[in-house]
């Protein structure tokens, strides 16, 4: 008699974490692991109670909602956190009132977000900002305002940003990125809204470095109602191994120089 081998199939069921949003208010610090900076289950409806899990890959949305209380500081102990995922918003500040957030180590991501990062705010008397003073932001879009008049501020003065596109899409407010100290990676700048038209937007260099993440001819388009403004820190630009074009007039906000480093060519 021939035996048949007798085969046991075993399905490996993968779980994955479904999408929460987690909002920070930032009442008792500027703490992410410490729960009463977090909104509670359900207020407002859909927020999962925090605090947001780090140090891992999570298809999460953060929300920086503190208004006039502590600023979330994303540390170094936090370790590399990615959120985001297909239709999902990695991360938004200021989505209802004003939102602050600080970088000062590890690594903050949004990479597998199909939906840009918001810097946002109710309105132009109240300022809504990302602070990089370490670590490493990374995005694919980053759209400093959205859908209403605001005052977003992006700034960097240690550390990396990479930003695959920075948008100044205000609408009717004021956008403003400071280039301060650190590292700024992106492959272009651009105004995604064709009515903007009272906006104001300000790249300042002032010492950091500006990096080239791709070859372009429209690297700096020449936008409508924005200033690029070279400080006493002077304008840092690598071209990193691509050639790149700068169309907006870099004009002289206090005194530094340009230093250009890196193969490839720079076109002013």
């Amino acid at each position: 008699m021939r035996r048949l081998p007798f085969i046991l199939s075993f399905s490996l069921l993968v779980s994955s974490a479904s999408a929460e949003i987690y909002q920070w208010n930032g009442a008792a610090s500027s703490a992410w692991i410490t729960p009463a900076n977090w909104n509670e289950t359900g207020a407002p409806a859909g927020i999962t109670k925090g605090p947001g899990p780090t140090t891992g890959n999570f298809k999460h949305r953060l929300n920086v909602n503190n208004g006039g209380a502590n600023t979330l500081v994303y540390s170094p102990s936090l370790g590399i956190t990615l959120y985001g995922g297909t239709g999902i918003r990695g991360l938004v500040i200021g989505s209802g009132s004003v939102g602050s957030m600080r970088i000062t180590g590890g690594t903050f991501e949004t990479t597998n977000s199909s939906i840009q990062d918001v810097i946002t705010s109710p309105g132009i008397a109240s300022e809504s900002s990302l602070q990089i003073d370490g670590g490493r932001y990374r995005s694919k879009h980053l759209l400093l305002g959205l859908n209403n008049p605001s005052r977003n501020t992006l700034s960097i003065s240690q550390g990396v940003a990479i930003i695959d596109t920075l948008d100044f899409n205000v609408q009717n407010g004021i956008a403003t990125i400071n280039l301060d100290g650190g590292i700024l990676e992106t492959k272009g700048f651009r105004i995604s809204t064709t009515t903007p038209a009272a906006s104001t937007n300000t790249f300042n260099f002032n010492g950091g470095v500006l990096k080239a993440g791709a070859s372009s001819t429209l690297f700096f388009p020449n936008l409508a109602r924005t200033a690029a403004q070279v400080k006493s820190g002077g304008a840092r630009i690598d071209t990193n191994g691509f050639d790149i074009t700068i169309f907006e007039p870099l004009t002289d906000g206090g005194g530094g120089g340009l230093i250009k480093s890196g193969s490839g060519i720079l076109t002013l």
